[in-house]
């Protein structure tokens, strides 16, 4: 079946990026996300979450603006499918916030890292790790 197939997949990607096998993590996900788009279309949360995973593995290698394009692919597939309050939004946002920080760009970052705050706010989530993150990510570019 191929869903198990992509979860066993998907299971060998993510170790991959943890060992810092970016490289053929990338390999893997994109692999994956082609056939996520054929099984399930391209706003399934299934494919959303690979096109974040993606975005991750290039902010790794230094590739800030792809990490970004998915990233951004990611939320707006996502506003979709999840509602404007998820905490995959918060969490993208972050993400997005993250890449574009590195890539030295506080102020485009800065804005990211405030939506994620109100939309973690307007969804009453207040003790999940993500905040400090990204207290910290504004305390880094300065704010």
């Amino acid at each position: 079946d191929g869903t198990q197939m992509n979860d066993l997949r998907f299971v060998r990607a993510s170790i991959l990026d943890h060992q810092g096998r970016y490289e053929e993590a990338l390999r893997q996900y994109e692999t994956i996300l082609g056939d996520a788009r054929r099984l399930y279309g391209e706003d399934h949360l299934e494919v959303v979450l690979v096109v974040n995973n993606i975005g991750e593995i290039h902010q790794a290698l230094g590739q800030y603006g792809k990490a970004c394009a998915h990233y951004r692919a990611a939320l707006k597939s996502l506003s979709t499918t999840q509602g404007a309050h998820s905490l995959y939004v918060a969490t993208f946002l972050y993400n997005l916030a993250e890449a574009q920080r590195l890539d030295g760009r506080c102020g485009d970052a800065q804005q990211d890292y405030q939506r994620a705050l109100l939309v973690l706010e307007r969804a009453e989530v207040t003790d999940n790790p993500l905040v400090a993150e990204i207290r910290g990510g504004l305390a880094a570019c300065g704010r």
